[in-house]
């Protein structure tokens, strides 16, 4: 599991302009930021992105040419917190994966996340699940996963 954001955001190229002349850029005032959280496994199958959107309402508008299995909620901040991580986990991971062919007694989830979106409550519910959560930092790996690269 790996997540990033997007700020859609105009960042112009340097421009070179005469002296005396104002450089001319066109530029966006600070835009909202959002998140997609993607998934990979060993062998390179992905799950459909899950996206957080800042916001208060849903409206069905924002998932216009998204695949049909992507799954999208609000914050109020564009950010991921421990409440939508575990939405995240129960509706969209789990569904995806308990309809894959393989049926694993356990799940290991690498997380590439920040340790304070991981509550005790997830850590009990996954428990239930046989879902065994290890964060990407931890000295047992060298590197950290990445299912995202900088664009």
């Amino acid at each position: 599991m790996d997540k990033t954001s997007i700020a859609p955001e105009h960042r112009p190229p340097n421009n070179i302009a005469p002296v005396g002349v104002k450089s001319q850029t066109v530029t966006s005032p600070r835009s909202t930021t959002s998140t997609v959280i993607g998934y990979a496994n060993v062998i390179g199958n992905t799950l459909p992105p899950f996206f957080i959107v800042k916001g208060k309402r849903f409206d069905p508008a924002l998932m216009n040419g998204a695949s049909g299995e992507a799954y999208c909620t609000m914050s109020e901040s564009g950010w991921i917190h421990e409440n939508i991580l575990k939405e995240n986990l129960q509706n969209h991971f789990l569904k995806h994966v308990s309809s894959m062919n393989a049926k694993p007694k356990h799940l290991l989830l690498i997380y590439d996340e920040h340790e304070a979106h991981i509550s005790i409550d997830t850590i009990e519910w996954a428990k239930k699940y046989n879902l065994v959560l290890f964060h990407a930092t931890c000295s047992y790996l060298q590197s950290s996963p990445a299912v995202f690269e900088h664009f």
